[in-house]
């Protein structure tokens, strides 16, 4: 128990030692987290019944998605940011404003993760909801998105059906 509370100490000062996080340390920290959690209680109780409580951090997740999966293009990710957040209705009426971010830190994606998963099962549902609706806005889910919403899965302890193996373009011959 020792030996895991200090390789999680360890672990999480290497991760946010240069005040950044990307996709793999944020990766990384959950699975670590939720295998090697020594006080079993990283899934707490609920806290959070309603989105006016969560409602910022979902917006935080839903643009970090938007952004992931349409890097270099603010428009397509405005455009899936507004198709996963018209999937919960109660932050749509609201209308939060998107902020792109070209080359995301997974810092406030992490934040808003812990805030997360203390929220009901049927928040947390809508949210993977909203989410898969964002990465498939555009009929591609990038590596990174995919990646992200298994992240995401993973923390809010939702069910994500594996993803198809794609070909990497780049390994395929010419032509083919």
């Amino acid at each position: 128990s020792m030996e895991k509370r200090n390789f999680q100490l360890i672990m999480k000062s290497l991760i946010h030692a240069e005040s950044r996080v990307n996709l793999f340390e944020l990766s990384a920290q959950w699975l670590i987290d939720h295998y090697l959690n020594a006080s079993d209680k990283l899934f707490g109780g609920t806290a959070a019944f309603s989105f006016s409580q969560v409602g910022l951090d979902v917006v935080v997740l839903i643009g970090a998605l938007a952004s992931a999966g349409n890097a270099g293009s603010r428009e397509k990710a405005q455009n899936a940011f507004d198709l996963g957040i018209a999937r919960i209705p109660q932050l749509a009426a609201r209308k939060p404003v998107f902020a792109f971010e070209e080359n995301s830190s997974y810092i406030k994606v992490n934040q808003a993760l812990t805030n997360l998963t203390s929220a009901s099962f049927k928040i947390r549902q809508s949210v993977m909801d909203a989410g898969a609706h964002c990465a498939l806005a555009d009929r591609a889910v990038t590596y990174e998105e995919g990646e992200l919403l298994r992240v995401i899965a993973l923390a809010l302890q939702c069910p994500l059906p594996p993803f198809a193996a794609g070909k990497d373009p780049e390994s395929s011959p010419a032509g083919a």
